[in-house]
């Protein structure tokens, strides 16, 4: 992954290279983080909130770059976030943590399922779902 191929997937124009921090938006900072730590290519790369300071668009933009990214390098990684779109946008598999324990964990096909923990369900009470129909 190079500088200038990054710079593109996060839609940074090349002359903010040149400006002062203080200069740059929350959005813009943020994502001159995620090029600086992607092109460190970790083998495991920690995203927490990776998305905060983002608007929707560069959200759909983030899970892009992500998934370029583990298909070009095959590195795990560990996507922490409150945001249900962003997180089945761009992970397959999703762990379910209360006060510092696993309560459920499954394959995102699954997450409106039954079976999910009812803490789960209570996290996603927001989207509607009548649970008793779900198999």
């Amino acid at each position: 992954m190079t500088l200038q191929h990054l710079m593109t997937q996060l839609n940074l124009d090349p002359e903010l290279l040149q400006a002062k921090p203080y200069q740059l938006s929350g959005g813009q900072l943020q994502r001159f983080n995620i090029l600086r730590t992607l092109m460190l290519q970790p083998e495991i790369l920690i995203c927490d909130e990776i998305t905060s300071n983002l608007d929707v668009l560069l959200e759909q933009q983030m899970s892009n770059v992500l998934l370029n990214y583990y298909e070009e390098t095959q590195h795990g990684m560990v996507i922490i976030s409150h945001d249900m779109a962003f997180i089945t946008a761009t992970v397959e598999r999703i762990v379910i943590m209360r006060d510092g324990e696993i309560v459920d964990d499954f394959h995102k096909k699954y997450l409106f399922s039954a079976e999910r923990h009812p803490y789960t369900q209570q996290l996603l009470a927001v989207y509607d779902v009548d649970w008793r129909s779900k198999k």
